[in-house]
């Protein structure tokens, strides 16, 4: 992996995967197979770092979650059901819920939250004032004409962000985006 500076900042962060041509989930509905080793190094880096972790129950759902003792896990459910009860604290949810979310983690300690759902639920914090930074590995060769300039507005997000940093990493490209 290519060093450069992996932080976490207070407040919102999210990491997702992109191929360039703006796919951010595969044929089975999760991110496993767009990702490489160099996007799961970067996403572990960054994981480790956060003080709370914030999914969805349809993430939990498609990806291999297991509990982790660095940072407690919360599972944003409209159902309320999860395959495995004791991941993490299971939290009902009616979009836009970012601003009581982000009252709670900070009523409970928390500082650093990192976001590891889709960009479906997270578009929702457009509606608040939270500050927000979010990690996109564009995976693979970029291709002529990539998605540099709009890879925020192919995930579904408007175009308020601020691109901050692009980082060459093996065959991806790391960019770095902040809303304040």
């Amino acid at each position: 992996m290519t060093e450069f500076p992996l932080q976490l900042k207070p407040g919102w962060n999210a990491l997702f995967v992109s191929d360039w041509s703006g796919n951010y989930i595969d044929a089975n509905g999760s991110s496993s197979e767009l990702s490489n080793s160099n996007d799961r190094e970067t996403f572990l880096r960054l994981r480790k770092s956060a003080d709370a972790i914030v999914t969805t129950g349809a993430t939990v759902r498609s990806e291999k979650y297991t509990k982790v003792s660095y940072a407690p896990i919360y599972i944003l459910s409209a159902s309320g059901s999860i395959p495995d009860s004791n991941l993490g604290k299971v939290l009902s949810f009616a979009p836009p819920i970012f601003d009581q979310l982000t009252q709670q983690l900070k009523t409970e300690g928390h500082e650093v939250f990192f976001y590891e759902g889709g960009p479906s639920i997270l578009k929702n914090i457009e509606q608040t004032d939270q500050p927000i930074t979010i990690w996109l590995t564009l995976v693979g060769p970029q291709t002529p004409g990539g998605l540099t300039e709009h890879a925020l507005q192919n995930l579904g997000f408007n175009t308020s962000w601020r691109l901050l940093n692009t980082f060459q990493d093996g065959p991806n490209l790391v960019t770095q985006w902040h809303r304040p």
